[in-house]
């Protein structure tokens, strides 16, 4: 090839050569600036859960036998009352545990008729949950509780429930039904808000 052939292609390799090198910078500087996931948008659960912990983390305390608030009637929470500080706190100790499936607020230190129950893998939260209907079917089951270390009765409970209640969004859920593990743990709960558990019989 003659020499002024090269020098008519210089330019044009010099073009192509600097687009894939600014290509490469800008690519580089896109992967830089995007903004970071919020929480609440990706995995919202998991950030939310994380953030609770670190906000609770001085104050959320799992109450243990013989402590007085196990015994108290806890009392309804209003339609104008914000509850979110005892889920929150709640929700750090059940998180932080290796085997709780279910919390009361008193369990946490609040005499708020709020509990929190596992379903399936996700955390629901219930306000001022009532068991509106029971079936007749019921099962003898082996239940141990947080607050009752080391301690395990075997009880007998419904096997299907129905429940009305209130979510922490402020949304009504009227004879909503629950089986099985889900329907006991409830039950195990509720007890709990009327100062009461059956594991904890034993000790009286």
């Amino acid at each position: 090839m003659k020499l002024s052939s090269l020098l008519l292609l210089l330019p044009r390799l010099y073009f192509f050569c600097g687009t894939s090198q600014r290509n490469k910078y800008y690519d580089r500087q896109d992967k830089l600036e995007q903004p970071r996931p919020r929480p609440g948008i990706a995995r919202q659960g998991q950030i939310e859960r994380k953030t609770m912990n670190r906000r609770s983390r001085c104050n959320a305390k799992l109450r243990l036998y013989p402590d007085p608030i196990l015994k108290a009637v806890c009392e309804p929470v209003r339609d104008d009352e914000d509850v979110s500080g005892v889920i929150r706190d709640m929700m750090h100790i059940l998180t932080n545990s290796k085997t709780g499936v279910g919390l009361a607020a008193p369990q946490a230190g609040h005499t708020k008729r709020v509990i929190v129950v596992s379903d399936l893998g996700f955390f629901t939260t219930m306000i001022n949950p009532i068991v509106t209907q029971t079936c007749s079917r019921c099962t003898i089951r082996e239940e141990y509780c947080l607050s009752y270390p080391g301690q395990r009765k075997k009880i007998k409970r419904p096997d299907e429930i129905m429940v009305t209640w209130t979510s922490e969004r402020g949304v009504h859920f009227i004879d909503n039904p629950f089986s099985d593990f889900t329907a006991r743990i409830i039950q195990h709960e509720i007890d709990h808000l009327d100062g009461k558990c059956k594991i904890g019989e034993r000790h009286e």
